[in-house]
């Protein structure tokens, strides 16, 4: 299975499949931002800043986010070179973020 996921039409599909199931679990989970209050008035100015996930712990937040905030400011995020980074980063890419590598 998991050499089908890094072929090519593996990436794709599953990348395509995770986009909708994240899309679809972010908008049917409920799910509370603490300190968000604190975040929006950089956002709204137009400031940079970098947020900090841990790894393993964000896909819920990847459709909440860029719901809230991206609509106001363009997002970047960072993934590894891995081949697991390369799934993440088409995933990503499907919620309209910008990705970096490295």
């Amino acid at each position: 299975m998991a050499k089908f996921v890094h072929t090519p039409f593996g990436l794709s599909l599953t990348s395509l499949l995770a986009w909708g199931f994240i899309r679809t679990l972010g908008r049917t989970v409920p799910l509370q931002v603490i300190g968000g209050e604190k975040l929006m008035p950089h956002i709204e100015k137009g400031e940079q800043g970098i947020l900090a996930l841990w790894h393993g712990r964000h896909f819920l937040l990847v459709d909440q986010f860029r719901r809230q905030y991206s609509a106001r400011q363009k997002m970047c995020v960072m993934t590894s070179r891995s081949k697991d980074g390369e799934l993440l980063a088409r995933i990503l890419q499907k919620f309209d973020y910008q990705i970096v590598r490295g």
